[in-house]
């Protein structure tokens, strides 16, 4: 679910309106880094910046409306305070990152993140293709379960856990062994088009179940590419050991020609990574989470990153003049002076990518972004779908195979609030083998579905959508484990119709689901 976490960072800052700072805007190229498109941003010009935009990582949950999590349901909203917060820290991140900070608030994506944040309460499971509380309105179902699979999405264990941990520490970091492989969640967060969001949440006795809207691609004129976590000036605060190194270039990459080099300036400390091998993670992702053309990787080393650590970051193999070299710098926001000087990497050319098409992230996993100095429970993050159009505000995107779990890795540090465990520590359920559709049936609007049934299913589900991305007009029902074909029933459409199922298994009362089955296309006027 990006739906997936889903940390801990600085606490001292307060809440306030989201203000924009009027600094200098210097392309990665004329400063020493060299193969990257993003904006450079000075120590101090980071430190000022975060303190016009107040945010504290441990800001609580304020209601302007509570939510209703049982009989008249309703989804509530969150105060103008919480929300205020949560967009400054938003745009905190992304200034750190060189990539537009003027992301605003959207109602309509508040709404379908507050209802996701609903339906996934009351279910007490983190989905990105949440089942229908049975005494739920349709409606009210539809728009959270619209919301789910359109946004990122995670769980902490606690009441009133904050959207802020969720974001740095969850979204993120997104270095859990469920997300670690494409950080969708990441991405989504750093994604360049972007140009509105919306954020919700629902807490009480089940722990405290958060969304933040990623489908947005309404800033068209962006054009950054090597969008680089840590960042060039990187604070402590808001990365952590557990953390993956990224660097989304915006087009494909081919993990079997890429090599990392990665040297620590203090110690001259050096590790490599390439597909043959790593001194520690390493992977490419070129899914569309954003920007496709991800790569990760994450050093093997427990010394926790400080104040003064420098970085150099070396990447071979992108093609004719498309080599990569930048400088990190780690210090502290709270710290007056900077610590180190501007990056000192290697000229390179730089690549002509252009951000690409939406991701597919994955559901259920909880979040686990991890942070520099937090508690020891991380929140959990689930992935979003991908989908290779626009993305609109309303359906759920098509559910890639991968994380069904959310996120989220991340150091332990210890901390005044305790952060949501991203990731389950349960050993995970080997997921049920795909439904068939063997045949079906249509009379007017009704389609009856017969299916194989599937070795230990506890149940299944069935997808329907005007788009074979599963983005339009989508519903999903559940069906009983006993059945073998179930019926649906068509909107009036003079479009194609998509169906699809399939099966999940319960463990200490968790769904894991499999991955969809074949497709049927159903081409028929719905009258």
């Amino acid at each position: 679910m990006i739906r997936k976490n889903r940390k801990s960072i600085c606490y001292v800052m307060t809440l306030a309106l989201c203000v924009t700072l009027g600094s200098s805007y210097v392309r990665a190229e004329d400063t020493e880094a060299q193969g990257i498109n993003v904006a450079y941003h000075t120590q101090d010009e980071i430190r000022a910046f975060c303190a016009e935009n107040a945010a504290g990582l441990n800001d609580t949950l304020t209601f302007a409306e509570n939510p209703v999590v049982s009989g008249d349901y309703s989804a509530g909203k969150l105060s103008d305070k919480t929300l205020n917060s949560a967009i400054n820290m938003f745009n905190q991140v992304r200034y750190i990152a060189g990539i537009s900070y003027d992301v605003q608030l959207d109602d309509t994506y508040n709404s379908l993140t507050q209802t996701a944040a609903l339906v996934n309460y009351v279910n007490g499971e983190l989905s990105h293709y949440p089942s229908k509380p049975a005494d739920m309105d349709e409606d009210l179902y539809n728009l959270g379960a619209k919301g789910a699979g359109e946004s990122n999405i995670a769980w902490a264990s606690w009441k009133n856990a904050g959207m802020n941990q969720s974001l740095v520490n969850g979204w993120l970091e997104d270095g859990d062994p469920s997300n670690v492989d494409r950080l969708g969640h990441r991405r989504w967060v750093l994604n360049p088009k972007m140009k509105y969001t919306g954020f919700g949440a629902v807490t009480g006795t089940k722990g405290t179940y958060s969304a933040m809207y990623s489908f947005d691609m309404k800033n068209t004129k962006a054009s950054e590419y090597g969008v680089a976590w840590p960042a060039q000036n990187m604070p402590v605060e808001y990365f952590g050991t557990v953390f993956p190194w990224s660097l989304s270039m915006g087009e494909s990459v081919d993990i079997e020609s890429v090599k990392v080099k990665l040297t620590r300036q203090n110690d001259g400390k050096v590790w490599n990574f390439s597909n043959e091998a790593a001194d520690g993670y390493f992977n490419v992702n070129n899914g569309g989470y954003g920007q496709k053309g991800c790569i990760i990787f994450r050093p093997k080393t427990d010394r926790k990153y400080a104040a003064g650590d420098v970085f150099d970051v070396e990447i071979t193999g992108l093609g004719d003049g498309k080599d990569v070299s930048y400088t990190v710098n780690f210090f502290e926001l709270e710290d007056g002076q900077d610590v180190t000087a501007k990056p000192t990497a290697k000229p390179t050319e730089t690549p002509t990518a252009a951000p690409t098409e939406t991701p597919t992230v994955k559901p259920t996993v909880k979040p686990t972004e991890t942070p520099t100095a937090v508690p020891t429970k991380e929140p959990e993050i689930t992935e979003k779908p991908e989908e290779t159009e626009e993305p609109e505000i309303t359906d759920e995107p098509e559910e890639t195979e991968e994380p069904e779990d959310e996120p989220e890795e991340s150091e332990e540090p210890e901390a005044p609030t305790a952060r949501p465990t991203m990731t389950p520590t349960a050993k995970p359920v080997t997921k049920p083998a795909k439904v068939k559709i063997k045949k079906w049936k249509i009379n007017k609007n009704k389609v009856t579905v017969y299916f194989g049934k599937v070795k230990n299913a506890s149940g299944y589900q069935v997808r329907y959508s005007t788009s074979v991305k599963y983005n339009k007009n989508l519903s999903i029902k559940a069906v009983s484990c006993k059945s073998t074909k179930t019926m649906v029933r068509l909107k009036k459409s003079r479009k194609k119709h998509f169906i699809q199922m399939r099966a999940y298994t319960k463990k200490n009362g968790r769904k894991v689901y499999g991955s969809w089955g074949n497709t049927i296309k159903i081409y028929k006027n719905i009258k």
